[in-house]
């Protein structure tokens, strides 16, 4: 048996552990905005096809921060929208496991300095709410705006961000 030399790097044991993880890196990252958009734009058009495949999401729990929650067809393309990397649209696609599992939401206020705050203002939003959620071991935020429906405030899921 030959001796191993100094940064023979294949002769390692670990190296195949090394090798897949780069390669998942390296996958995630060929479906981001920024590296590949029109195959990025691809596959957030498979999302919205998805979604409108799904019936509208209701729901009414105390764990709320407004207690009702809503999440139809106008949801799914905000939310497809606001995806910028392929761990986004994974989550996105199962938001319908996520949505029932949603409590301690936290107000957001809308931000003034933003040049869309008044288109914000003039579609009714009074300001947001944000979700803590963990999914396969990373976290992300859930945020949805609020608006009146009728008497009450509803909250309408529009992004879903990993954590940095």
């Amino acid at each position: 048996m030959a001796a191993k030399r100094k940064g023979d790097c294949y002769e390692c044991e670990r190296i195949e552990g090394s090798i897949l993880k780069r390669k998942r890196v390296k996958k995630l990252e060929a479906f981001s905005v920024a590296t590949n958009k029109p195959a990025f734009r691809i596959e957030q058009e498979k999302l919205l096809a998805f979604f409108e495949s799904k019936e509208a999401v209701v729901r009414h729990h105390n764990d709320l921060y407004t207690k009702y929650l809503f999440f139809g067809k106008k949801q799914y393309g905000a939310v497809k929208f606001h995806c910028y990397n392929a761990l986004e649209l994974k989550v996105a696609r199962d938001i319908y496991k996520i949505i029932p599992q949603l409590k301690n939401g936290r107000y957001l206020p809308i931000d003034m300095t933003r040049k869309n705050y008044k288109k914000k203002m003039s579609t009714g939003i009074l300001h947001f709410t944000a979700y803590d959620v963990n999914y396969r071991g990373c976290s992300f935020v859930l945020k949805c705006y609020v608006k009146k429906d009728g008497l009450r405030l509803c909250e309408y899921p529009y992004s879903i961000k990993q954590k940095e």
